[in-house]
C-alpha cells in the first residue's frame, strides 16, 4: 500500500494496483493486529491428502508398466486393513485422479509397502519421508521436545522434493508443510483442527437438497433435517416418557431403507441411545433434539 501511495502520476498508480491486485483503500483486516498468513492453520485434509498424497500418485503411477501395476493392486488387495484409519475403494492404478481423501488416507498409510518396489531410489527416499511426514500430521500428541526433529523432517522432505521432483515446488502446499511444526505448537495435534469431520457431512446435507427447487436451498435443507428429527422422534417415542413404540414400527423403522432415509446410522452410529425403541431420558431432552436443525441452520 506504502508504493502505491508514493506514486507520482495516476497512470502509475493505477499500473501498480493492477500488479499487485490491490485497491488504494486500507483493509481494515490489516488494523486488527491479526496476520492472515501466520494466523491460519495447516489444513491437512486439502494440503497432505489432497495435495502431496494426490501429487506422488501422479508422479508414480505413469512411471509404472501394466505387469507392475497389477502386481501393485494385488499388494493393495492382500493388503491387511485392520490396523488402518480407512480402506481404499477402488483401483488405485486406474482411478487414482478421482481418488478422495478416505481413499488417500489408506494409499498414504500402505503407500511405502506397496509401492517400494516399484520406485527408484530417489523416488523411494521422497515416499518415505512423505510418510513420515504423514505419521506427524496424524499424530494424536505433541511435545516440544519433538519440534526441532520434526521440524527437520518436513525440511528433509521438501529437500527430496527439490532434488526428485523440481516441478513440485511450484505447488504452494508443498511450502506449507514447513510449517506444519509451528502450526502443532500454536494448536496442538491437526486433528484439533482438521476439517475431515466438518467435510464428512456435506454428503448428508446435499442428501436433502438433491429434490430440491434450488431457489431456497437453506430452507429445504432445513425442512427436510426437521422431518427426519420429528420421524426419529416418533418412531422411537410415543410422546409420553418411558413410552416405547410398538414391535411393527419397531421393525418397519429399523429396515435399512428406513434408516438411510433418516440418516441415523450415518449421524450417530451404534449408540445404544438412538437404537429404535430406547428409551429416552426426558421429554425436554427429545423437544431440544427435534429444535437442534433450526438452531444450526438459522
Amino acid at each position: 500500500m506504502a508504493s502505491i501511495r508514493s506514486q507520482q502520476t495516476a497512470e502509475k498508480t493505477y499500473e501498480m494496483q493492477t500488479l499487485y491486485g490491490l485497491k488504494a483503500v486500507d483493509n481494515p483486516m490489516l488494523s486488527i493486529g491479526f496476520n492472515p498468513f501466520m494466523g491460519t492453520p495447516l489444513e491437512v485434509l486439502h494440503t497432505i491428502l489432497l495435495g502431496l498424497a494426490k501429487y506422488m500418485l501422479k508422479q508414480f503411477m505413469p512411471q509404472m508398466t501394466n505387469r507392475m501395476k497389477e502386481e501393485a493392486l494385488a499388494r493393495v488387495n492382500a493388503f491387511p486393513h485392520s490396523g488402518l484409519h480407512s480402506k481404499m475403494f477402488g483401483n488405485v492404478c486406474r482411478y487414482y485422479n478421482s481418488f478422495v481423501g478416505r481413499d488417500l488416507k489408506g494409499w498414504s498409510q500402505m503407500s511405502v509397502f506397496i509401492s517400494s518396489p516399484y520406485l527408484s531410489s530417489d523416488d523411494r527416499k521422497v515416499l518415505l519421508s512423505f510418510s513420515k511426514v504423514f505419521r506427524i500430521a496424524y499424530c494424536n500428541y505433541f511435545s516440544p521436545h519433538l519440534y526441532h526433529e520434526w521440524k527437520s523432517i518436513c525440511e528433509n522432505f521438501v529437500i527430496n522434493v527439490k532434488h526428485t521432483m523440481p516441478e513440485l515446488l511450484n505447488k504452494p502446499k508443498v511450502h506449507l508443510i514447513l510449517h506444519l511444526v509451528d502450526c502443532m505448537v500454536n494448536l496442538g495435534p491437526c486433528s484439533a483442527f482438521s476439517a475431515e469431520r466438518c467435510e464428512s457431512f456435506n454428503a448428508t446435507v446435499r442428501a436433502q437438497n438433491i429434490f430440491s427447487n434450488c431457489l431456497a436451498p437453506s430452507r429445504d435443507i432445513c425442512n427436510h433435517f426437521a422431518v427426519q428429527q420429528h420421524l426419529r422422534y416418533t418412531c422411537a417415542c410415543d410422546g409420553d416418557d418411558n413410552i416405547q413404540c410398538g414391535g411393527g414400527l419397531k421393525t418397519l423403522y429399523s429396515s435399512p431403507m428406513v434408516q438411510h432415509y433418516v440418516t441415523m446410522r450415518e449421524l450417530h452410529g451404534d449408540r445404544s441411545m438412538y437404537q429404535p425403541g430406547a428409551l429416552r431420558k426426558r421429554l425436554a431432552t427429545c423437544c431440544s433434539q427435534y429444535y437442534w436443525p433450526f438452531l444450526c441452520y438459522h
